[in-house]
């Protein structure tokens, strides 16, 4: 069963496209998969073919069109990220890429995933994940319960 996938029609879920290289972003979206509470729509593409050092056009590894709320960035080719970033300005996609020194506008480069501060046009994904938000309950000065409610994908 694909637990991307809700049954509940009152809400519309986000579609979020990874991109990976390496494994890089499998763990992120089991965590998407598994914290989303079905907000999410995940589709995982991985470009692990063999590339050389400078790659001068990107479009022989991206896709032309992608259809997507949001884009999150794991490549490990900076080339590749880059011409990804643009290439989701130009659809008017967001993307995530942390870690990445880009500075593509629309590209939102925390340093680590749990950094992602809120971003309206992230929302619902930044409203889930990034920097680590909880409740904590108290009884007799002592931890009785913790809530999440704001963590990384990961």
């Amino acid at each position: 069963m694909d637990d991307t996938k809700t049954t509940d029609n009152t809400h519309c879920q986000m579609k979020i496209v990874v991109f990976q290289q390496g494994g890089r972003g499998e763990s992120k979206v089991e965590g998407i998969r598994r914290y989303g509470n079905g907000r999410f729509d995940v589709t995982l593409i991985t470009i692990d073919q063999p590339l050389p050092p400078v790659v001068d056009d990107a479009s022989e590894y991206l896709p032309e069109r992608i259809e997507a709320d949001l884009v999150l960035d794991f490549l490990k080719h900076p080339d590749l990220s880059h011409d990804l970033s643009l290439l989701c300005r130009k659809l008017g996609i967001p993307v995530v890429a942390s870690g990445k020194k880009t500075v593509v506008e629309g590209t939102h480069t925390p340093p680590v995933c749990c950094a992602l501060a809120r971003h309206t046009e992230l929302a619902p994904y930044s409203d889930c994940f990034g920097a680590p938000e909880f409740d904590v309950t108290l009884k007799g000065g002592k931890i009785e319960a913790i809530h999440v409610r704001r963590g990384a994908p990961c």
